[in-house]
């Protein structure tokens, strides 16, 4: 465990959104079969779009068209963002059993809570609306807010900064390598959730401080030694 990670200290706990609080992967699957319909991508299988999971636009792109010029991608990615915000997002994610309920007994027990995505603000927006995260006085912080998105730390330094929390009191939960990345950047302790994006040898790699199974297993490594 990363030296500062005494749990009794704990003030702060940032989360990350998809694959942690929001179990979204059929969405984004769901996402790219009909990106590459809608382009004629052939030879693509369901398993290969999963294994995309977890990447970003632009690195999709990139890997599976040999040559895609700035303005196409642009417009690819205002697509991609925006067809994720009005369709994929309400039809095929919904958060993880026992998500909402750990939040709400944390918050109640006195922990400030954040969230750290590197998605765009309109899909943020989008998820602490309807999930009630922004009336709870939950702080977000998107990949639109930072200049420079996880794996760099930008965005957990914000989120602390405006939270009024300090690396050795605050921790990040997330899914993925970059997540544990971006933690050990910003000086914080990392848990990593096995329910994500990525698979679990890319996580395990990164050595975060802390691997539990859920987001529910939050509150009982958490939650469960400050009451």
């Amino acid at each position: 465990m990363h030296k500062k990670a005494d749990v009794s200290s704990f003030k702060a706990i940032i989360f990350d959104m998809d694959g942690t609080l929001l179990d979204s992967k059929k969405a984004f699957i769901a996402q790219l079969e009909d990106f590459f319909a809608i382009n004629h991508v052939i030879g693509i299988s369901k398993t290969d779009a999963a294994k995309l999971v977890g990447k970003t636009y632009h690195d999709i792109f990139q890997q599976v068209f040999d040559d895609v010029d700035a303005e196409q991608e642009k417009q690819w990615i205002e697509w991609m963002n925006y067809s994720y915000r009005y369709y994929y997002i309400e039809k095929f994610a919904s958060l993880f059993p026992g998500a909402i309920e750990c939040v709400k007994r944390l918050k109640a027990q006195g922990f400030k809570i954040g969230v750290a995505t590197n998605a765009p603000r309109i899909i943020l927006d989008y998820f602490m609306n309807k999930y009630e995260f922004g009336q709870m006085g939950i702080i977000g912080i998107s990949g639109d807010d930072v200049e420079r998105k996880k794996p760099y730390p930008d965005m957990l330094l914000k989120l602390m900064k405006q939270m009024g929390c300090e690396p050795d009191n605050t921790i990040y939960v997330g899914d993925m390598d970059i997540d544990v990345r971006a933690a050990r950047a910003a000086s914080i302790p990392s848990f990593a959730v096995l329910t994500g994006l990525s698979d679990m040898a890319s996580v395990q790699s990164e050595h975060p401080d802390v691997m539990v199974p859920s987001i529910a297993w939050i509150c009982k490594v958490i939650g469960s030694s400050t009451t």
